[in-house]
């Protein structure tokens, strides 16, 4: 609280009047007041400035990320789609190249090797010890006579069809007949690498 005194001036004169007034005072306290409450009003609008700021930069730095991360897979996807499609089309091109390759082997066959192969493929699929009738071509006779004569443990009979195409064989057994011909082996071999 404030008291009103006298001063004496250095100069021994007397004030003409009070040094500070009480509406001087009042001023300056309210003054001081609005200073503080400005000052508090500052640091809390500076505070709220800052967690924003801070908010904004990790909304942003979320977002980057995200667009990174997504831009990453995209690539990703990308280039794992491309990579399948490389594979299927190496994967495909080199069945090609096989089948064209076994095409051209087999048909560098002679028609002797044609019909042994034939006979063996045969003899892969049935049974050696049923009994058979191996059904050929007469102009195959001969050959085929003597590749039974080296197969001893074949009951197979041997007879001749004016109707059977030269390239092809027919077994009949008591379960059915099998059909097998030149074209036929050819385009199983071949399909087989797919």
């Amino acid at each position: 609280m404030w008291k009103v005194k006298k001063i004496s001036l250095l100069n021994g004169e007397q004030a003409t009047g009070n040094l500070l007034r009480a509406e001087e005072i009042a001023t300056h306290q309210q003054a001081e007041m609005i200073l503080a409450e400005a000052q508090q009003q500052a640091q809390e609008i500076l505070a709220a400035a800052q967690q924003q700021a801070e908010q904004h930069i990790a909304e942003q730095r979320e977002q980057c990320e995200a667009q990174f991360w997504q831009q990453a897979d995209e690539l990703f996807s990308s280039w794992q789609q491309q990579r399948q499609q490389d594979e299927q089309q190496l994967v495909t091109l080199a069945e090609q190249l096989l089948t064209q390759a076994i095409t051209q082997v087999l048909d560098d066959f002679t028609p002797q090797q044609r019909f042994r192969a034939l006979l063996q493929q045969l003899l892969r699929q049935h049974a050696r010890q049923q009994q058979a009738t191996l059904w050929c071509a007469t102009a195959q006779q001969q050959e085929v006579s003597a590749w039974l004569a080296q197969q001893p443990q074949l009951e197979w009979q041997l007879s001749f069809d004016e109707q059977l195409p030269v390239d092809q064989l027919r077994l009949v057994t008591d379960q059915g007949e099998l059909q097998i011909g030149w074209a036929a082996l050819c385009q199983q071999l071949a399909a087989q690498p797919g």
